[in-house]
């Protein structure tokens, strides 16, 4: 029936928007819409493209076309409120879109979100932008729920006013992620010859794997595998030109046990072979 509804708003050029209680863990599944979700109460896990968030009050998640996620409440309910859109309640010509990002570039928001993460945003509240938060779902609920003349312009400025809450939480949660993403590449630089796993390092950062990579490419200019294979070839080299161990220790000593993709990753990286640049 609610599918019914949100089909119904979204044909007729308006949002849909409910608050509804979440008991026990929802499908997996996607939209043919974009979705903000909040977290008004409650405490529980956000899988979202594979990729599981925890989330509690506060949390809020703009969540692109067809990008699958279910909520799982832990220890009670989650109560959370859910604004739901197309393109096109923002701009007739956008009619065709299937895309949030359209927005972000045709209409006016490119100048806060410039990112190309294209399947969700994740942002956490405090305190007292919870409370505006919380207010703005509360006036967007009850405008559509009485349907006053006027009330799409409402909703949709409503709309623009979170979007760019969204984008200026994300942004600060980036930069507090940032601090924890330098502390990783401190642990790296110290363990770069062990086997590092990227779900260890985006649990350090408190992000996810698909974020973690991200801010890390954003902040080095790399990917964490190739950060990591250059620490270990140029330790390599380094072993290379001042010590008379084999090429099979050395490979051991910087962490290759496989031979093969050694010799791949060194000639990458230094365009010769162990012995040539020996």
């Amino acid at each position: 029936m609610e599918n019914k509804i949100i089909v119904e708003a979204l044909s007729k050029g308006s949002a849909f928007i409910n608050r509804c209680i979440v008991n026990v863990a929802t499908s997996y599944h996607s939209h043919n819409f974009v979705e903000i979700a909040y977290v008004a109460e409650g405490n529980g896990t956000h899988n979202i493209n594979g990729n599981e968030l925890p989330i509690k009050k506060g949390n809020i998640t703009l969540i692109n076309y067809d990008v699958p996620h279910k909520f799982v409440p832990e220890g009670g309910s989650l109560i959370i409120y859910n604004c739901i859109f197309t393109p096109a309640f923002f701009d007739e010509m956008l009619s065709g879109s299937r895309n949030f990002f359209d927005i972000n570039n045709h209409f006016l928001l490119g100048n806060f979100y410039t990112s190309d993460f294209t399947s969700h945003i994740n942002a956490e509240a405090g305190s007292s932008e919870n409370a505006h938060i919380l207010n703005i779902f509360e006036r967007m609920l009850q405008e559509y729920e009485r349907k006053q003349i006027g009330y799409k312009e409402i909703m949709r400025g409503y709309l623009i006013e979170l979007l760019v809450i969204i984008f200026r939480l994300q942004m600060q949660t980036d930069e507090n992620k940032s601090h924890k993403i330098m502390e990783s590449l401190d642990y790296i630089n110290a363990h770069y010859t062990q086997d590092i796993k990227l779900e260890h390092l985006a649990s350090m950062s408190s992000a996810s794997v698909t974020n973690f990579c991200r801010l890390f490419k954003s902040l080095t200019g790399t990917t964490v595998t190739h950060y990591i294979q250059t620490l270990r070839i140029e330790e390599a080299c380094r072993l290379l030109s001042s010590t008379d161990k084999n090429v099979i220790e050395i490979a051991n000593d910087v962490g290759y046990s496989d031979m093969k993709h050694f010799y791949d990753v060194f000639k990458k990286i230094t365009h010769k072979l162990p012995k040539e640049f020996r």
